[in-house]
């Protein structure tokens, strides 16, 4: 799938839709490079009723304040960019209260796919990773 979206802006924002125990709720990330993991503003994952006083696991991460330990759980299925990625697992941290988006969606989302960024064209691509070719006409040579 390719979106576009505006070189101008500060962070690239991309609409996806998250199903959580509670509810099920359209959402809006920042496409973040830099972050390993996808991270949720925790009152977002309180919303879609998600439990984050019995995480899964707990972990230290950096951020730009510095090491925090936040929570991670599991959340039904996230869908961005055309793709869905079921039983997810998130950082629940807050971000800054400038940051008009919900979460960071992190390189954890993208693993096994193509990811290609347009910075001319403000086009981003997610696509499923191809098959090799198969070389079949070299065969017997």
């Amino acid at each position: 799938m390719t979106a576009q979206f505006d070189v101008g802006r500060s962070h690239i924002p991309v609409q996806g839709y998250i199903s959580g125990p509670g509810a099920d709720q359209y959402v809006w990330f920042a496409l973040d490079t830099a972050a390993t993991r996808t991270v949720i503003r925790p009152r977002f994952l309180r919303l879609i009723g998600c439990n984050l006083n019995h995480p899964i696991s707990r972990l230290q991460m950096t951020a730009a304040i510095g090491i925090a330990t936040a929570p991670v759980v599991n959340v039904g299925r996230i869908i961005a960019l055309g793709h869905q990625r079921d039983t997810f697992e998130v950082i629940a941290h807050d971000l800054p209260a400038t940051f008009a988006g919900e979460g960071l969606l992190g390189l954890d989302f993208f693993q096994g796919m193509i990811l290609s960024i347009d910075f001319v064209d403000g086009l981003i691509a997610l696509d499923r990773k191809k098959p090799p070719r198969s070389k079949w006409w070299l065969f017997g040579r």
